[in-house]
């Protein structure tokens, strides 16, 4: 009740930040998202009462986020009846995930809906709404944010303190030229990384056929070739090659560390992790430490060789399988196994094998259904492959290796894309700013502008 009785002057001293995070032009202001906005906290209407859903009314969730500049509908909807006891939001309201390992994650909603208890949902005043949502894409939001939630195992920010976040704010017209020249960059960056996607596509399909055809004999077929008659694997095999299970042909398989040490920016001894396995090698750029004494019995139980293949084993990424070609030690986490190969296998040829299409596909099928994906060391050993004469795996790799030199031309296109990606929080970085080259100082202040909005609060 105080708060209605505050002078219009009381109310600026409240809502001017004089402390600044960094320097804005002189014709801007910077704020607090609860002087700018309404921030909404969604809810769950009970779901013991059937007639609150299945209507046409979004109840959107964190993952509906994905969605992003255009979210248009919900996995889950609610009903006329649901929607009264929902807190309904305008369409143009930002959708910030508040909670857990998806906090900051955003959305615009292009439509009217609801939300549930894990989005804070900010409805701007007077303020062009697509300025706050491409804000809230910012580095610098999603940092200050982080930054604010509690710093418990699962972090969450409620809607108090995330009234309490700093926004620059420019005046109106200034808003809509750098949403304007927001997305002209972004269009222009998103149909580069629409044929980066559409060139890895058609090299994917090229290259599922093509080791569909090698691990069948057909790439280097001869003519007169007799068909093995025993067919205990999953199709039919030239009569020199058998199926066979990774146990009874590799001379170790095993995983790293089952207890995660402490890792560092500098240390001793690499470690790696199912983020740094890559199909074309080991991803050094976010290559993490661990000291002497962690390195040890790490690598007492898991000692990686040059050469052998690293097989991702827990999480999304999981099928993905390379080669060592580092040769000092390193340390390995258990999210990644270790498959050292025997004397009548190749390890390029077992390398090309688990990653080709129909092969990983089988493997990924036998854990279908399990919340979290993970391959155990039993499984891996039971994984069957076809396999024929150590020579003619050579020759099959020769053959590989020549029809997937596009291999590391789709490296780069990810690199490229990862670049695409940096220019973007770039791009975010200088809009809120003024360093676009859209601002212009004869506009009003946003002074006036943030006057008009507590005028009527």
């Amino acid at each position: 009740m105080a708060k209605k009785n505050l002078t219009l002057e009381e109310k600026l001293e409240d809502a001017i930040v004089k402390d600044v995070p960094y320097e804005v032009p002189e014709n801007w202001v910077w704020s607090n998202l609860k002087s700018i906005a309404d921030l909404v906290t969604g809810n769950t209407p009970s779901k013991n009462n059937e007639e609150f859903y299945g209507g046409k009314i979004p109840f959107i969730k964190p993952t509906d986020l994905n969605q992003g500049r255009i979210l248009n509908s919900s996995t889950e909807t609610l009903s006329n009846i649901g929607a009264t006891k929902a807190r309904i939001l305008p369409k143009g309201s930002t959708a910030v995930c508040c909670i857990g390992a998806t906090i900051g994650k955003v959305a615009y909603l292009n439509v009217e809906g609801a939300t549930n208890q894990q989005i804070n949902s900010i409805i701007p005043k007077k303020i062009y709404n697509l300025y706050v949502y491409y804000y809230t894409l910012s580095s610098y939001f999603h940092d200050t944010l982080i930054e604010n939630s509690s710093s418990t195992t699962l972090p969450i920010i409620n809607k108090s303190r995330m009234g309490e976040l700093l926004i620059p704010l420019p005046p109106l017209k200034e808003q809509q030229r750098i949403v304007n020249r927001i997305e002209n960059l972004f269009e222009k960056l998103d149909k580069a990384k629409e044929l980066i996607e559409e060139a890895r596509e058609g090299f994917e399909k090229r290259k599922a056929a093509i080791t569909s055809k090698a691990f069948r004999g057909i790439l280097n077929y001869r003519k007169g070739e007799k068909v093995n008659p025993i067919n205990e694997g999953f199709y039919k095999l030239p009569y020199n090659w058998k199926w066979t299970k990774l146990e009874d042909i590799c001379e170790k398989i095993t995983d790293g560390t089952h207890n995660s040490p402490k890792s560092y920016e500098y240390g001793d001894y690499k470690y790696v992790t199912a983020k740094n396995i890559k199909e074309w090698g080991i991803d050094l750029s976010s290559i993490t430490y661990v000291t002497k004494k962690e390195h040890i019995p790490i690598y007492k139980r898991c000692d990686v060789k040059y050469g052998d293949i690293l097989y991702i084993k827990d999480g999304a990424t999981t099928g993905i399988a390379t080669i060592n070609e580092l040769t000092e030690e390193f340390s390995l986490l258990s999210s990644v196994a270790l498959i050292r190969v025997g004397k009548c296998i190749d390890n390029k040829y077992l390398y090309y094998i688990l990653n080709s299409f129909e092969i990983k596909k089988r493997i990924l099928e036998s854990v279908k259904g399990v919340a979290i994906t993970r391959l155990t060391l039993k499984k891996i050993n039971d994984i069957i492959i076809p396999l024929p004469p150590l020579e003619e795996q050579k020759e099959i790799v020769k053959i590989l290796d020549k029809l997937l030199e596009e291999e590391s031309k789709i490296k780069e296109l990810t690199q490229l894309e990862d670049q695409i990606n940096l220019i973007k929080k770039s791009i975010l970085a200088k809009a809120f700013r003024g360093q676009l080259g859209t601002n212009c100082e004869e506009d009003e202040s946003a002074l006036e502008l943030l006057k008009k909005i507590l005028s009527r609060s």
